[in-house]
């Protein structure tokens, strides 16, 4: 089979008609695996609707605050959040070697986690070149939108 860029076209356009991910196609000696990154999109915002005024709190009535949140995040500390929800995965498969360990050096677009959202694997990559200072994620658990996952201490 010959890939011409009539089929190309054919492919990326059942990838956009189905908004797919990935697409894989053998025939015979020929195999052909596109893959389309996709951004998310935020499906729905709520209304803004005029409501009370907020009351200013003074600093001794506000609760305490976990020391999760308290920590205080260094300017050279990029925060990796999650683009979408669904399940963390910090290996390529079960078994393997993670992607990311504390410590470990990462390069921009380097592949850290997979996130799978509705059976596709989203790979997820470094922002930034740095050492991984956290990994705030477990293997295998769901993560929401906008979750911190990574703190990466950018070189």
């Amino acid at each position: 089979m010959k890939l011409s860029a009539e089929l190309l076209e054919k492919f990326a356009k059942v990838l956009e008609k189905y908004d797919l991910a990935e697409l894989r196609y053998e025939e015979e000696e020929c195999e052909l695996h596109i893959v389309r990154k996709i951004e998310p999109s935020i499906a729905y915002q709520a209304p803004i609707t005029a409501g009370p005024m907020p009351q200013v709190i003074s600093q001794a009535q506000q609760p305490s605050t976990p020391q999760k949140e308290k920590e205080s995040v260094d300017a050279n500390v990029e925060e990796i959040k999650a683009p979408i929800v669904g399940t963390a995965y910090l290996a390529p498969e079960p078994g393997a070697t993670p992607f990311i360990k504390v410590g470990d050096q990462v390069k921009k677009d380097q592949i850290i986690m997979i996130i799978e959202a509705m059976k596709v694997m989203n790979q997820m990559k470094s922002p930034v070149s740095g050492t991984i200072k956290k990994i705030l994620v477990s293997n295998g658990k769901p993560v929401e939108f906008g979750e911190v996952l990574v703190l990466i201490q950018k070189d």
